[in-house]
C-alpha cells in the first residue's frame, strides 16, 4: 500500500498495534485499516459491508430520521401496551368478608374452649398470639380469605328440626 498524502510505501512494519493505526514513514500521517483501503481500492470494507447490506448507501441526514421515526413508531407501540387496562392483581374484598382480627379472635375462642376441656387453663395472650395467628397467618399469606355466609347443619334422626 502506498500513502495517499506523499505515495511512500507502506508495510506492516509501519503497523503500531497500541492504536490499531499505520504510520506513513515519509510524511508521518497515521491512517486506519480501512481509510487506507478505501484510498487504494475505491471502498473501505465498512463500505462494502453496507452496500451488501441494503443497497445504495444513505446519507447520515437520511439514516438518522429514518432512526427517528423508528424510535416514534416503538415508543407508540410501548406506550399503547401501556395504556391497556390489566387484570388486577391485588386481592379482591367482599363486603361479607371477616376481618383477620375477628378471624384470630374466633380462633382463639376455640383454642381456649378445647384446653378448657382438657383441664388446662391457657390465658388469652397465649390463644391468639401463639395459636390462632400460627393458624390463620399462612393462610392469609396464601391468599385465603374468610367470609361469612349461612351453613347448612346436617342433624341426626335424634335431633332434626
Amino acid at each position: 500500500m502506498n500513502c495517499p498524502n506523499c505515495s511512500a510505501r507502506i508495510t506492516s512494519r509501519n503497523f503500531d498495534a497500541d492504536y490499531e493505526i499505520y504510520e506513513c514513514p515519509g510524511c508521518g500521517t497515521a491512517y486506519e485499516a480501512d481509510e487506507l483501503e478505501e484510498a487504494v481500492n475505491g471502498t473501505s470494507p465498512r463500505k462494502r459491508r453496507e452496500l451488501a447490506a441494503g443497497g445504495t448507501p444513505k446519507a447520515k441526514g437520511k439514516k438518522r430520521q429514518e432512526e427517528i421515526s423508528e424510535d416514534e413508531a416503538a415508543l407508540a407501540r410501548f406506550e399503547a401496551e401501556a395504556m391497556k387496562p390489566r387484570k388486577s392483581t391485588a386481592a379482591v374484598h367482599h363486603r361479607d368478608e371477616v376481618s383477620t382480627r375477628d378471624i384470630l379472635e374466633i380462633v382463639a375462642d376455640e383454642v381456649e374452649s378445647i384446653w378448657t376441656e382438657f383441664g388446662v387453663k391457657i390465658d388469652r395472650g397465649n390463644a391468639r398470639e401463639y395459636f390462632a395467628m400460627n393458624l390463620i397467618r399462612p393462610l392469609r399469606m396464601a391468599g385465603v380469605s374468610f367470609r361469612e355466609r349461612e351453613i347448612s347443619r346436617a342433624y341426626c334422626d335424634d335431633h332434626s328440626a
